[in-house]
Order: C-alpha cells, then sequence, then structure tokens
C-alpha cells in the first residue's frame, strides 16, 4: 500500500486528477487540502506561491499505470505526484483498500 500526493499550483489540475483516481477505482481516501503554500527562494529572498495537495490510498503495483494516465491526461502541466509507503494499516481499513481498488 502507498499514499499517492499529487500537487499542483492549478486547483483544476488537481480535480481531474481525483476524478481521473475515483473513476477508474484507481485510489480511495482522496483528500483535498486547499490554501496550502509552497516556500522557493527567488533572487535570494523567500516567496510563497499557492498549491493544492491531493493525497490517497492505493496499491504500489498501480503507481506506473496512475503516473502514465496523468501523462496522458496532462502532458506539460503533469502534477507533481509521488508515494510514500504506507507500513502500517489497521486490518480492516486495508480490506476495504483491497476491495475498493482496480486488481491488477
Amino acid at each position: 500500500m502507498i499514499l499517492l500526493r499529487i500537487s499542483s499550483p492549478d486547483e483544476q489540475v488537481i480535480e481531474k486528477a481525483a476524478h481521473l483516481l475515483l473513476t477508474e477505482s484507481l485510489a480511495i481516501d482522496l483528500n483535498l487540502k486547499r490554501h496550502a503554500q509552497r516556500i522557493v527562494l527567488e533572487k535570494g529572498k523567500l516567496k510563497t506561491e499557492p498549491l493544492f495537495i491531493l493525497t490517497g490510498k492505493t496499491k504500489a503495483l498501480l503507481f506506473s499505470v496512475i503516473e502514465k494516465k496523468f501523462h496522458d491526461l496532462f502532458g506539460n502541466a503533469m502534477p507533481e505526484l509521488y508515494s510514500l509507503p504506507v507500513v502500517n494499516m489497521e486490518w480492516k481499513q486495508a480490506e476495504v483498500l483491497a476491495e475498493k481498488i482496480r486488481k491488477i
């Protein structure tokens, strides 16, 4: 199991990503964080930029499928995409994930 983390300064990109993940049973338990900020160094000064963050649980074996679908959907507007390992998960929640996510 992994936790997907998808981020973009464009909220519509995040909403399209969420729609794809849910309609194609690629992830569950999506959470959207609006009004986040990314801090960058620009010309020696700190600057904040708006950021939208989407997280969701899925199977590790689906990451490459999700990545390809995102490349096809977003092209050059690809959101930042990476995963974090889920080392432990409550057993019943893990069963729900296994039932609701696309079979590999």
